[in-house]
């Protein structure tokens, strides 16, 4: 398995390149402001051979990680679709913020407003797909932020 690394001012990417069906093709980490809170947030994905395909963002639910996803996202790139399944703030090898009422779900709302704004293309009507609690961080975003896209 090849690795590379790259810096950028908000950024660390690091690309893992797998065997075909294998893991997810990257995994990038954002730090990004929640309030008074910065949190270290990984997101995983799933990207087709093309390299490029249209977005398909998946949240997990409460007690989940962007894992939860990668049996369907490794079929979907396979079909054509570029998966992101980040781990939100608190979970899996995203970083927590301490508190417990750090959690709330406009902070939560607010973290899949960034990170969709990170990975989606100008313009691009985006795909959703949420587990349990990630289906109501979606919905909650789609209407704050009147987001043109398939949930």
């Amino acid at each position: 398995m090849a690795t590379t690394k790259t810096q950028l001012p908000n950024l660390t990417e690091t690309a893992a390149t797998g065997p075909a069906g294998g893991p997810e093709t990257k995994r990038s980490f954002h730090h990004i402001a929640l309030g008074d809170h910065t949190a270290r947030v990984m997101a995983r994905h799933w990207l087709p051979a093309s390299g490029d395909g249209p977005l398909l963002f998946a949240v997990h639910g409460l007690t989940g990680t962007g894992l939860d996803f990668a049996y369907l996202a490794q079929r979907l790139a396979a079909d054509g679709w570029h998966v992101v399944a980040p781990d939100l703030p608190g979970h899996g090898r995203s970083s927590h913020l301490g508190r417990r009422d750090a959690y709330s779900l406009s902070r939560m709302v607010s973290a899949v407003e960034t990170l969709h704004a990170i990975h989606a293309k100008p313009g691009e009507k985006a795909n959703f797909l949420g587990s349990s609690m990630g289906s109501r961080l979606i919905a909650a975003f789609l209407a704050a932020y009147q987001v043109p896209a398939r949930a």
